[in-house]
C-alpha cells in the first residue's frame, strides 16, 4: 500500500501531485513538523507548495538571490569573511527571508539567555551582531526553557528524553525506530536552513552549538534561535560546499550520530541514509519555493553526497533540471511504525510509482 514517507522525504511535496526530492506518499497519516508527531497535515510541502500558489497567483513576489543575480552585481558583494565579520543586520535580514519559507526553515533571533521569548527572525533585521559567544547554561524559566545546541548533540541523557517521547508519539515500542525516525527530523531541522540561505543568499549561517539554542515544543518543527547573526557570503553558493558540509556534518550532524549510537545500537549508514534524505528534501523545498534557487540547490546536495559518510547513501537523479530525485540505499525503519509503510525515496518502490515520481518532477519543473 502508500504510506508517507520518513521525515527527510515527506517534506518535499504534496500528497498524489509532488515528488520531488526523496518523493511523497499518497495516503495514511504522515509524520508531522515536529520529529516523531504524526500529522495528516503540516509538513514542509505545504509550506512548498502554498508559496508556490501564493507566488503564482501574484500575493508574493518572486525572489531575487545572489544565483539570479548578474554578474555585474555579484562582483559588489563581499568576499567570504570570517563568522564574527559578517555585519549582523545582513545576516539578519537573510535569515529572516529565509526563515518566512515554513517551520524548518524558521532561525529566532535573540540574545542566550533572560526572560521573554526570542525576537522572531522576521523582526530582526535591524540586529547587530553582539559579541560573545553566548551562554551554556541549561534550560530555566528564566531562560524560557532555551538550551545551547551543543547539549542536544552530546548529551545522552537529553537526547534519549527526546527519543523516548518520540516513540511515544509515533506508538512505537522499538526505541531504534523512534530514534531513527528522530535523527532524521532533527538533520532535516538542521539542514533546511543552513542549505536555504547558501542558495538564496550565498550566506553560510553561522551555526556554532553553543551559539544555537533549542527548546522542546511538541506543537511543530524544534524551535531554534541563534545568539548573534553571523556567517560568511560567497558570491556562488557552489564554493559553499566545503565550508556548508564542515558546519552542518562536521559540526552537528557527526556528534548527534555519536550520541544516538550511545543510547541505542543502531548501523551508522541508516543514520547517514537519513541524514542524506534530508538534505534532498531541504534541496527539493527550496526548488518549489524559490524555483530560482532549484538548479543551485539541487547542484549544492549532489555535492555534499559526494562527501565524507554521506557518498554512497543513495542514487540521486535530476528527471529535469532542478529537479532532484534520490533513492537510498539503507532503510530508516519506517515501515515498522503502526500504519507506516515504503518511503518515498525507498529502493524497494516498485517501478510504476517511481516513474509517477520522475513525470510529476518533470511537470513541476515545467510549472515553474
Amino acid at each position: 500500500m502508500d504510506a508517507p514517507p520518513a521525515i527527510g522525504a515527506w517534506m518535499t511535496g504534496r500528497p498524489g501531485s509532488h515528488g520531488i526530492g526523496s518523493g511523497i506518499g499518497r495516503s495514511s497519516p504522515r509524520p508531522g513538523p515536529y520529529p516523531g508527531r504524526i500529522r495528516a497535515r503540516c509538513g514542509l510541502w505545504e509550506y512548498a507548495r502554498c508559496g508556490r500558489l501564493l507566488r503564482e497567483s501574484g500575493r508574493i513576489p518572486r525572489e531575487r538571490t545572489v544565483a539570479t543575480m548578474p554578474q555585474d552585481r555579484r562582483a559588489g558583494l563581499p568576499a567570504a569573511r570570517t563568522a564574527g565579520g559578517s555585519p549582523g543586520a545582513s545576516v539578519a535580514r537573510a535569515v529572516a527571508d529565509v526563515s518566512s519559507i515554513g517551520g524548518y526553515f524558521h532561525l529566532g533571533i535573540g540574545p542566550s539567555s533572560g526572560a521573554g521569548p526570542c525576537s522572531e527572525a522576521g523582526s530582526s533585521s535591524g540586529v547587530e551582531s553582539p559579541s560573545g559567544t553566548g551562554s551554556s547554561s541549561g534550560s530555566g524559566a528564566a531562560d524560557g526553557g532555551w538550551r545551547p545546541l551543543a547539549d542536544l548533540l552530546t548529551g545522552p541523557a537529553v537526547l534519549e528524553d527526546m527519543i523516548i517521547d518520540v516513540a511515544a508519539r509515533l506508538g512505537t515500542g522499538e526505541i531504534r525506530v523512534a530514534a531513527s525516525i528522530c535523527f532524521q527530523g532533527l538533520a532535516a531541522r538542521l539542514w533546511s536552513p543552513a542549505v536555504g540561505a547558501v542558495v538564496a543568499h550565498g550566506l553560510l549561517v553561522g551555526l556554532d552549538p553553543e551559539s544555537v539554542h533549542w527548546r522542546a515544543d511538541a506543537g511543530g518543527p524544534l524551535p531554534l534561535r541563534l545568539s548573534r547573526p553571523a556567517g560568511r557570503w560567497f558570491p556562488d553558493p557552489a564554493a559553499a560546499a566545503g565550508p556548508l558540509y564542515r558546519t552542518v556534518v562536521t559540526g552537528l550532524l557527526e556528534p548527534l550520530a555519536g550520541t544516538v549510537r550511545r543510547i541505542v545500537r543502531i548501523a551508522p549508514g541508516l543514520l547517514w541514509g537519513n541524514a542524506a534524505s534530508a538534505l534532498v528534501g531541504a534541496a527539493g523545498v527550496m526548488a518549489l519555493q524559490r524555483p530560482g534557487t532549484a538548479a543551485a540547490a539541487a547542484a549544492l546536495a549532489r555535492d555534499l553526497l559526494g562527501r565524507g559518510p554521506l557518498r554512497g547513501t543513495g542514487e540521486p537523479s535530476e528527471p529535469a533540471a532542478g529537479r532532484l530525485l534520490f533513492v537510498r540505499r539503507s532503510c530508516c525503519l519506517y515501515y515498522r511504525l503502526p500504519g507506516g509503510g515504503m518511503c518515498g525515496d525507498c529502493a524497494l518502490l516498485d517501478p510504476a510509482r517511481r516513474r509517477a515520481q520522475r513525470a510529476r518532477a518533470v511537470n513541476d519543473s515545467r510549472g515553474a
